[in-house]
């Protein structure tokens, strides 16, 4: 009677082990699902939830409208001609940088930056698309951030400058090691800002995405150059994105 017992169980533990055998051969078949990175803003970015990002494009810009101040867009010439455009709108400010135009002086200059700061994401959004890779997404800002983020970010207000730089770069050389002396004055999970000689710089992330469709994310940043005691200030997007965590970031052309 036991040996009965003893060879049904054994009977029954082959049946089990080949029923798990088959339950793990399933699992071991089935790929592992792959890893998306979606296409996404931060909360530096922020528009009314009812309007499409073509919309988006002909809506003012309410810091670029003060009838009581006499501030009614952004005044816009080119070199070679005495006509003046005002850009009032994205859409509007888009064309006409395309056609050569430019800030008529310095404060127009320093107004631009808000097409910048609330507007620039929408044609990096219209092109980026999720990627599969990402070396960017955990990005952060924090002083960690210097001995990965590119010199090119920095001010370059001279032909000779803009050569040392170039030359840095192709040198393997980072911020931290081409402005050792960087202050950082303030940072969040979304903003850093830097002091770098006699400039206030502030980088804020403004979203990620497959810019270029390489299958690695990208990141898009708002750049913002302030002369300390001085009245210039410049602010400019650039995208930035890296392939492997061994190398530093690096600016793609738009």
């Amino acid at each position: 009677m036991k040996l009965r017992i003893l060879n049904i169980c054994r009977r029954h533990g082959v049946v089990f082990a080949f029923v798990l055998g088959l339950t793990g051969c399933a699992t071991a078949l089935k790929p592992p699902s792959p890893k998306v990175y979606p296409v996404r803003c931060t909360a530096e970015v922020s528009w009314p939830t009812n309007l499409t990002l073509e919309q988006l494009k002909d809506l003012p810009v309410k810091e670029l409208i003060h009838p009581e101040t006499g501030i009614d867009g952004v005044a816009m010439s080119k070199e070679d001609s005495t006509n003046c455009v005002i850009a009032r709108t994205w859409r509007e400010f888009d064309r006409y940088s395309d056609q050569g135009f430019q800030p008529a002086d310095n404060a127009n200059l320093q107004m631009s930056g808000w097409f910048i700061k609330t507007r620039s994401f929408i044609p990096f959004l219209e092109k980026a698309q999720p990627s599969s890779n990402s070396f960017v997404h955990d990005l952060k800002m924090n002083r960690a951030l210097l001995a990965i983020l590119p010199i090119d970010l920095g001010p370059q207000g001279s032909n000779e400058e803009t050569e040392a730089v170039q030359k840095a770069i192709r040198e393997g050389k980072t911020w931290r090691d081409y402005y050792p002396e960087t202050k950082i004055k303030k940072h969040t999970q979304t903003m850093i800002q830097l002091e770098v000689e006699d400039w206030m710089i502030y980088i804020r992330v403004l979203a990620f995405g497959d810019f270029d469709h390489d299958g690695c994310e990208d990141v898009l940043l708002c750049v913002t150059h302030a002369a300390i005691g001085g009245t210039l200030l410049n602010t400019f997007p650039a995208i930035l994105t890296r392939r492997d965590l061994k190398h530093a970031l690096e600016k793609i052309n738009q």
